[in-house]
């Protein structure tokens, strides 16, 4: 089986989004604005620390959860730069989100840390094609990704998403992403810092929040 080939730890470390100790204002705009892009193939989300990215996106997700929309969520790290690697923690991801009857029936032997990187991509892009409904891929942190990781994993990735992927990036710099030809076909839907900051209102729940907890 595909989960055979990770350590135990894995899905708890890098599948699910980290808590984050912040109040949890519920940004509507924000969510709806995500939610309209989903007929485009990518989010980006680009803004530096301390701006709410990751929380952002994981009450977007829950929202998509409970809509019975599969989210595949991954924290990105310095081992994502082995693009091997990389590319099984991906296929571990979508696993855990619902596909991995679909990609054990496509890869029978399952994959191993030896599995070309673009094997098991054509093998994921396959089986997301063969979903009857959306799926969203949210990787956290991509900054930490090298030019080789991307050349060789997220650039093909991105290429040849089906139409039914929506991958979400979330990161502090975007520089080293090849996105130009997304962007002048539309296919990018781009949250940038000034979006996160709070409006007047979110600040005053904010405090308002800050205070009844001191109560």
């Amino acid at each position: 089986m595909i989960s055979d080939s990770f350590p135990p730890w894995l899905a708890a470390t890098k599948n699910l989004p980290l808590r984050h100790h912040v109040s949890a204002i519920k940004r509507s705009e924000l969510n709806r604005r995500l939610n309209a892009g989903l007929d485009q193939k990518l989010s980006l989300v680009v803004a530096s620390a301390g701006f709410g990215k990751s929380t952002l996106l994981s009450q977007w997700r829950q929202g998509l959860l409970e809509k019975s929309i599969p989210v595949a969520w991954l924290n990105i790290d310095q081992d994502d730069n082995d693009p091997s690697l990389f590319a099984l923690c991906l296929a571990y991801s979508l696993a855990s989100a619902g596909l991995a009857e679909d990609i054990f029936k496509l890869h029978p032997a399952g994959f191993t840390p030896d599995t070309s990187s673009r094997t098991i991509i054509g093998v994921l892009i396959s089986a997301i094609s063969k979903q009857e409904t959306k799926v969203v891929l949210v990787l956290d942190e991509v900054e930490k990704l090298d030019p080789i990781a991307v050349r060789s994993v997220l650039d093909p990735l991105l290429r040849y998403s089906p139409d039914n992927l929506h991958i979400v990036l979330s990161t502090r710099i975007s520089h080293h992403l090849q996105l130009s030809a997304l962007k002048m076909q539309s296919q990018v839907n781009q949250l940038t810092t000034s979006d996160l900051k709070f409006t007047a209102s979110e600040t005053a729940e904010f405090f308002s929040g800050k205070l009844d907890k001191k109560d």
